[in-house]
């Protein structure tokens, strides 16, 4: 992974050239930007622990529709710990957060949900293994998206690859 400059031609024409046959050969699957939410004000965060077990297909559209989540995790629950959805929520203010929570409250239909505010973040990066990854312009890319981070996610299966950068 790399920084790429912020300017109005960021890759020359044989690199765009390349990245573009990767996304026709199926070699990249997405190609995208990681924003640090922090220094855009986002400094309130909390991934946000709410009881239910599984979402309907309406209910998932309605959350991916939400600007604020940037990440949406369906995992097992335990009977000590009935939480199976997860939702990654940015804000700018402590009123902010506590307005989009009671949002989502709403829309779950006042199911019970622990917060989990965010202290500090320790690590920011995409899970890229050496065997999955390409080269390409000199820009590190995922050839198959193995563990991407896509917000707005939903990883339901038990077998689906994690990402823990709550």
């Amino acid at each position: 992974m790399m920084d790429i400059e912020i300017k109005s031609r960021p890759f020359s024409r044989e690199e765009l050239a390349k990245i573009k046959r990767g996304l026709k050969d199926g070699k990249i699957r997405r190609f995208g930007a990681i924003v640090s939410h922090y220094k855009l004000g986002f400094n309130h965060n909390a991934l946000v622990a709410w009881a239910k077990k599984d979402i309907s297909p309406a209910l998932a559209g309605k959350l991916k529709a939400k600007e604020y989540i940037s990440h949406i995790y369906l995992r097992r629950f335990h009977r000590l710990w009935p939480y199976g959805l997860y939702t990654m929520i940015h804000a700018r203010s402590e009123g902010e957060l506590a307005s989009f929570i009671d949002q989502l409250s709403a829309l779950m239909n006042g199911r019970g949900h622990k917060i989990l505010n965010t202290v500090k973040e320790f690590k920011k990066t995409s899970f890229t293994p050496e065997c999955n990854r390409s080269v390409i312009g000199g820009v590190s890319l995922r050839a198959n998206g193995v563990s991407e981070a896509i917000p707005t996610e939903i990883a339901s299966s038990p077998s689906a690859p994690r990402n823990d950068r709550a």
